[in-house]
């Protein structure tokens, strides 16, 4: 049984690093070009203020890229 929690929690700990990494990869991609799509008024922010989002599209990425796939 001890074998069994330590190859589910091994299990978790990749999903959720695997996660984490496509969120801050996507985020890169999303402050570049994505958050255009959604709202053409962020084109006038500066850097300073885009850095705010970069941790908010790191956990929704999933949410973000259908609602940018969704717009197409």
């Amino acid at each position: 049984m001890n074998s069994i929690g330590m190859m589910l929690a091994q299990i978790f700990t990749f999903c959720f690093y695997a996660y984490l990494i496509c969120g801050l990869i996507f985020s890169m991609w999303f402050m570049i070009a994505g958050a255009k799509k959604l709202d053409h008024g962020i084109e006038e922010t500066n850097w300073g203020t885009k850095w705010i989002f970069i941790p908010g599209s790191i956990l929704l990425w999933v949410y973000l890229w259908i609602k940018i796939l969704k717009q197409k």
